[in-house]
């Protein structure tokens, strides 16, 4: 008798426990919510772009001389690596532009 108790009560703790949860629903809202934040990107910096690379970039690894790929190459580079030097937009706008400035032509 105590088996089948014991059965019976699991059984409802599951089936209870499966029961889609009540979600709470707006009705009314008080504050309007703000519209997300759009950084503005700013006129590239190349100055400021080959500062950035030969720091962030030179941490990990030997620095490319920027006249080995082609503007064309550099903008799949930069593509790859930007997210692995943590770079914000703001500085990938700056090496970019630096890189493809001086790239091959």
């Amino acid at each position: 008798m105590k088996i089948s108790s014991a059965a019976i009560l699991f059984v409802l703790i599951i089936l209870f426990s499966c029961q889609k949860k009540a979600m709470p629903v707006i009705t009314a809202r008080t504050i309007e919510p703000s519209a997300p934040k759009t950084e503005e990107l700013s006129v590239p910096d190349l100055p400021a772009g080959k500062q950035i690379f030969t720091n962030r970039c030179g941490r990990c690894h030997g620095l490319p001389d920027p006249v080995q790929y082609t503007a064309k190459r550099w903008e799949a580079i930069m593509a790859l690596m930007a997210p692995k030097a943590k770079l914000s937009k703001q500085e990938q706008v700056h090496v970019t532009a630096w890189v493809k400035e001086n790239a091959a032509k």
